[in-house]
C-alpha cells in the first residue's frame, strides 16, 4: 500500500558514529525536511546514536568503503580478492549482493512507493549501483524519486560510466536529480551524460552554528586545523608551515602563530604522534583541543580561531570538496588552502589565500594576519551568501513536493 505523504529515505551506509561529516549532514537534512525521514545505516552504528526528527534503520551489513569495481586486470583482481580474504572481508560481488538484499528488504518492509523520495548525501558509485540493483527488482510504477549526491572520486571510470548510464535510463520511470559538492565534480557528471538542468551544487553546513566575531589578532594569530587525522589531510605539513611563518614574520607588529588542532577522530595514531613530536621539536605554539569533545569541540575550535588552515594533498582533491572548508565559509572564517585543486573553490572574493608549498601557505597565513579586518569582512559576506543559498536550496523544495510531482509514464 502506497504511502499518503512524502517519506524521505536517506541511504547512508557510512554513518558509523556520532561525529564527522555523516552525523552532521544527517542532522542538517533531517532538520530541513518536512515530513517523515528514515535513515538506512549500517548494523554497526551504536544503539546510542540518534538523529532528531528521523528514524534510524540499521540494515546495511557494513560501510561502503569498498572499491567501486574490481580491477580490470586479472592479476590485480585475484590479488585484491585474496587480500580481502586475508582480512576476513567478503569479495566485492558478495558485498554488492548483501547490500542490495538489505536495501530491497527495506523497500519491501516499508512498501516504498512513487510518493517516496530516496536521498543520498554522501555517495559513491558502489552505493548508486546497489540502489539501482534494488530498484531494478522493484515494480517500476512504484519507483521513488532519486536525489543523489556523489562525493567520492571516480576510482574506476569504466564502472562509473556504466552505473551512470543506468541512472540516466532510470529517468524513464522516475525523477533523478544529481548533486555535486564541487564545480569540478559537476563537470564530471556532465561528462557522464547527465543533463545540466538535472545537476545542482549542494554544499551543507550546520546553520545553527552562528558565526561570532573574533577580535583582530594582536599578539597571537589563532589558526584552526580541523578534521580526521589521515595522511591526505596534510597534518604532517604543520610544523614546516609554522616554521615558515616565523621566518616570514619580520615586522614588529606581526602576531605570533598558534595552531589550535581539533583532530576529532585519529585514524592514524602513528601519524598523529609524529605530528605532535614535530610540532614540539620545532618550537611551534599549539594546542590539541579535546574539550568539549566531539562535534561541539569542532565548532568551538572554529569559533575561537581567526582563520582555518586546510593543507590537504592537492592530488587527492582534484574533484572532491571539504566539509571543513564549507564550515569555515559558513562560519565566516578566512581560509588558507592547498592550491591547484578543488579547495580553491572555497576561496571566494577575498575570504582567503591558496598556496602550493609550505612557504606559500605560510605567506598566505601572514597576509591574512596582517590584513585581518579586510579578510574577515570578506569572509562575513561569503557566510551570509552561503547561508542564504543553503536555506533556499532547490533540494528541499523538490523533496517537499515529491509526493505531488507527476511521474513519467
Amino acid at each position: 500500500m502506497a504511502s499518503s505523504a512524502t517519506r524521505v529515505i536517506i541511504l547512508d551506509p557510512d554513518f558509523e558514529h556520532d561525529g564527522g561529516h555523516n552525523y552532521v549532514a544527517n542532522q542538517i537534512l533531517a532538520a530541513h525536511i518536512k515530513g517523515s525521514v528514515q535513515i538506512l545505516c549500517p548494523v554497526t552504528l551504536p544503539a546510542a546514536v540518534t538523529i532528531d526528527q528521523a528514524e534510524l534503520h540499521r540494515r546495511f551489513p557494513g560501510n561502503s568503503y569498498v572499491a567501486d569495481a574490481p580491477p580490470r586486470n586479472t592479476l590485480r583482481r585475484i590479488a585484491g580478492n585474496f587480500g580481502q580474504l586475508l582480512q576476513g572481508k567478503p569479495a566485492l560481488s558478495r558485498q554488492r549482493s548483501d547490500f542490495t538484499s538489505a536495501l530491497l528488504d527495506h523497500f519491501q518492509a516499508q512498501q516504498v512507493s512513487c510518493d517516496d523520495a530516496i536521498l543520498v548525501h554522501t555517495g559513491s558509485t558502489f552505493l548508486f549501483d546497489i540502489l539501482l540493483a534494488a530498484l531494478e527488482r522493484w515494480p517500476r510504477q512504484r519507483w521513488p524519486s532519486l536525489h543523489l549526491r556523489q562525493l567520492r572520486p571516480l576510482e574506476n571510470q569504466h564502472s562509473a560510466a556504466a552505473v551512470h548510464a543506468r541512472l540516466r535510463s532510470a529517468r524513464q520511470f522516475t525523477e533523478v536529480f544529481m548533486y555535486a559538492e564541487t564545480d569540478a565534480f559537476a563537470r564530471q557528471l556532465l561528462q557522464l551524460g547527465h543533463d545540466e538542468d538535472k545537476i545542482c551544487k549542494l554544499e551543507l553546513s550546520d546553520l545553527r552554528q552562528n558565526p561570532g566575531p573574533v577580535a583582530s589578532p594582536a599578539d597571537t594569530f589563532r589558526l584552526a586545523v580541523l578534521g580526521t587525522v589521515r595522511r591526505e589531510k596534510g597534518h604532517q605539513r604543520l610544523a614546516s608551515i609554522a616554521s615558515a611563518y616565523h621566518r616570514l614574520a619580520d615586522r614588529p607588529s606581526d602576531p605570533g602563530l598558534k595552531l589550535t588542532i581539533h583532530a576529532g577522530i585519529v585514524k592514524n595514531s602513528r601519524l598523529f604522534n609524529r605530528v605532535i613530536r614535530d610540532l614540539t621539536n620545532s618550537g611551534t605554539d599549539f594546542e590539541v583541543v579535546q574539550h568539549p569533545p566531539g562535534v561541539a569541540g569542532h565548532w568551538h575550535c572554529l569559533a575561537t580561531s581567526h582563520a582555518v588552515l586546510v593543507p590537504y594533498e592537492a592530488d587527492r582533491y582534484t574533484d572532491r570538496g571539504s566539509g571543513i572548508c564549507i564550515d569555515a565559509v559558513a562560519g565566516a572564517k578566512p581560509l588558507v588552502v592547498s592550491a591547484n585543486c578543488t579547495l580553491q573553490e572555497y576561496i571566494r572574493n577575498g575570504n582567503g589565500e591558496a598556496g602550493r608549498s609550505d612557504e606559500k601557505c605560510a605567506a598566505g597565513i601572514l597576509k591574512i594576519a596582517r590584513d585581518y579586518t579586510d579578510y574577515a569582512g570578506n569572509a562575513a559576506t561569503q557566510a551570509t551568501r552561503f547561508r542564504t543559498a543553503q536555506r533556499s536550496h532547490p533540494l528541499f523544495s523538490r523533496l517537499a513536493t515529491a509526493a505531488n510531482a507527476a511521474k513519467p509514464d
